[in-house]
């Protein structure tokens, strides 16, 4: 089976003027030249999200008005791949839920702050991915310091997971959100490697 990617990584933010995963995003198009993915991948589209509610919007309408002979074509699958970093953490999150809540710690990127508000009004309170994260989480732990989440948070990252989650049961693909520490505690290499081998793993669990 052919599987689309669409990857995601997010620019600054409040308190964070360098974001990991727009480095990350940078860098994958050459890497993934470099390092071989399975034949049946085809990554679509690279994009470096503004840190604001309304691009999230704005990205998936566009991607999909874009792509949407690919998504609907038969016998593939279209995968959104989110990267946000969160700098607390020691290694990676593999985002299993997103929360249909935006309660935001601080103004985003155009200066918008809900607070306690629903993300997709009359949708459920959470969703969750259908990719079987069990088994992608058991093989990458291998190899990385990686664990399974519930809690995004309520910023942009689970802005953007929530939106990807709830498109994906309107048209059939499937989303996935990995945070990602700082460069600190998981070197660009790394972070570079732990994503092509995100994206082989997905491949083969999918099988």
């Amino acid at each position: 089976m052919k599987l689309y990617f669409h990857i995601t990584g997010f620019g600054k933010f409040c308190g964070v003027n360098e974001n990991p995963t727009e480095i990350l995003i940078e860098r994958l198009p050459t890497y993934l030249q470099e390092n071989s993915i399975p034949e049946n991948i085809q990554v679509l589209s690279y994009s470096i999200l503004d840190v604001a509610g309304i691009d999230a919007v704005f990205f998936f309408g566009s991607t999909i008005s874009k792509f949407h002979n690919q998504i609907f074509e038969p016998n593939t699958r279209t995968i959104w791949l989110h990267f946000g970093v969160w700098t607390s953490l020691p290694g990676f999150n593999i985002e299993t839920t997103g929360w249909n809540e935006a309660d935001f710690s601080c103004p985003d990127e155009r200066e918008w702050q809900p607070i306690e508000q629903k993300i997709v009004t009359n949708s459920a309170q959470s969703l969750k991915t259908d990719l079987p994260v069990t088994e992608i989480h058991a093989s990458l732990s291998q190899k990385y310091n990686v664990a399974l989440s519930t809690d995004p948070g309520r910023f942009l990252c689970n802005f953007i997971y929530l939106t990807s989650l709830h498109f994906s049961s309107i048209n059939k693909t499937s989303s996935l959100f990995i945070h990602v520490p700082s460069f600190e505690k998981a070197p660009i290499d790394t972070q570079l490697s732990f994503a092509r081998d995100l994206i082989s793993e997905i491949a083969a669990s999918l099988v």
